[in-house]
């Protein structure tokens, strides 16, 4: 159904194009001849074919497929700029008035830039039924189109005004309309861009399981606490953390960077293999309900893939970081039910270890700012004990560590061994 709404649209483009330009020739009037309009016709077909070459998914990976349909609004309206050039030149060479031929290239820009915009909500719509995230990648094609569009029509009015010294009011029409056009369909483009930020907002972070994805930043406007200027660029928080929390890490600021820290981990595993672009939002409210809990229980989460990690006593430690663990871990098993859809089922395991990680900075490609994220033998250890629960269809397992502050609380249902390259690590299935 895509498809063919592109079909249709580049059909309806080029036949306004045509009748503008038709139009436009005729009331000045400049002579045609049948090569050129033969000449028109060869590259339109092969510009048509050429979109449909790249709308096919020729492109071996995801990544390079991704940036084809995002460029690919550009690439259409692009080549047809270039079609008209290079038949502007022809009627130039047949020594038509050249003010005419760049009068007719102009007018034509009002048609460019609507239907850039309807080529990219196309695009966009493409985008989300592959399951691909939508990210601003291309900012830089249009960038560069609207850029020419505007030095087009300002350049045409600076060669008449100031060259020729004379200029009527349908060029003061054309350049005008093709500027106001381009200033709407930018208004528009900022306000896609503006809610689609405002709706991935209301997202904790989130890894989409593709092959190029590295990382899903949310939007400034929920995360960030405080930007602190540094050689390192901004430094972006979670948004899911208490009032307490957020003041320590102000507090410390870089200080908390680069040292390592003995915390207690909960760690959460949970299906999203299968899951669809209409189904975020369900899986949102999941990560959202793990959130609130951070807040409750002054606990630092992250949230990687289909994994998510909540850290007791970071950046400072205290007492009751144990039991804090449990009565999250308790809570959000017990409310796994609500989170179950009719296409996908969180089936979450949980594991309690306490271990040293290191706090660091991972930069963000391409943005001024840096992430912090948490690596070290206290994550790896909380990874590999959760998918031991998922393998054993255990909902909670615990470390011995975390047992020994825990005897008076648990009820211990089993108990395995974790085999690691110098250790051997007992690990206890709790009873919920």
């Amino acid at each position: 159904m895509i498809l063919l709404s592109f079909v249709f649209l580049f059909f309806i483009y080029k036949s306004l194009v045509m009748l503008c330009i038709k139009y436009l020739i005729f009331l000045f009037p400049l002579r045609i001849d049948l090569p050129l309009i033969y000449f028109y016709g060869f590259l339109s077909i092969f510009q048509f074919i050429f979109s449909l070459f790249l709308m096919s998914g020729y492109a071996k990976s995801k990544k390079a497929y991704y940036k084809t349909l995002s460029n690919l609004p550009f690439l259409i309206v692009f080549t047809e700029i270039l079609i008209l050039l290079s038949c502007g030149y022809y009627l130039f060479k047949m020594e038509q008035d050249i003010v005419r031929v760049y009068f007719i290239i102009l007018s034509v820009f009002n048609i460019h830039s609507i239907f850039y915009l309807l080529f990219s909500i196309i695009s966009i719509f493409m985008l989300r039924k592959l399951e691909l995230s939508i990210r601003n990648a291309s900012f830089f094609s249009r960038f560069i189109y609207f850029l020419i569009s505007y030095l087009t029509a300002f350049f045409f009015l600076f060669y008449k005004i100031f060259f020729i010294k004379k200029f009527t009011q349908f060029d003061i029409l054309a350049s005008l309309s093709v500027i106001l056009t381009n200033i709407i369909v930018n208004f528009i483009f900022a306000t896609i861009r503006y809610l689609n930020y405002k709706k991935l907002s209301k997202r904790p972070l989130l890894n989409y399981p593709l092959d190029f994805e590295i990382g899903f930043l949310q939007s400034i406007y929920d995360r960030v606490i405080k930007e602190k200027k540094s050689e390192w660029g901004g430094l972006f928080y979670s948004s899911y953390i208490s009032e307490n929390l957020k003041s320590k890490l102000l507090k410390y600021g870089f200080s908390i960077l680069d040292r390592e820290y003995e915390v207690v981990i909960l760690s959460f595993g949970y299906s999203i293999d299968d899951i669809k672009f209409k189904e975020v939002d369900k899986l949102r409210d999941f990560i959202k309900s793990v959130g609130m809990y951070a807040i409750e229980y002054d606990a630092y989460p992250l949230f990687y893939g289909n994994k998510c990690f909540l850290l007791f006593g970071f950046p400072e430690n205290y007492s009751h970081r144990y039991l804090n663990a449990l009565e999250v871990a308790e809570r959000l098993i017990k409310d796994n039910s609500k989170f179950i859809t009719d296409r996908m089922e969180f089936l979450v395991h949980a594991a309690i270890c306490e271990e040293k990680t290191k706090v660091m900075l991972l930069p963000v490609k391409s943005k001024n700012i840096n992430e912090i994220v948490v690596a070290g033998r206290g994550i790896e250890l909380a990874e590999k004990i959760t998918d031991v629960c998922k393998s054993q269809r255990a909902n909670l397992i615990i470390t011995s560590k975390v047992y020994e502050n825990l005897k008076s609380r648990v009820i211990i249902n089993r108990v395995y061994k974790l085999k690691e390259e110098n250790e051997e690590i007992k690990l206890y299935q709790v009873k919920l």
